[in-house]
């Protein structure tokens, strides 16, 4: 019995393409008759991209660091806290 999936390369990614394609018009369809899609998705590989945080260092003249520390201490957070509200 030969196998039902292709074995080269090219016509795996043809065949995958294919299959994904037709995945997607069976998501849009489902989707056009309004109804959940959410049981048709495998929600424990969903990532954000770029969500990852990343440590930076930055520089800031003295009276900066103090105001910062000032609104920190009234506000009662910490100045990284300030930093990163204002950053975002």
């Amino acid at each position: 019995m030969s196998a039902i999936l292709p074995t080269d390369i090219s016509a795996f990614s043809y065949f995958f393409s294919r299959v994904t394609t037709l995945f997607s018009l069976f998501l849009f369809s489902v989707y056009d008759d309004e109804e959940d899609i959410i049981e048709y998705l495998d929600l424990s590989t969903i990532k954000r991209p770029n969500l990852e945080p990343k440590r930076i260092n930055i520089d800031f003249p003295t009276w900066m660091v103090k105001k910062l520390d000032e609104e920190a201490q009234h506000i009662g957070v910490s100045r990284q806290a300030i930093i990163k509200n204002l950053a975002s």
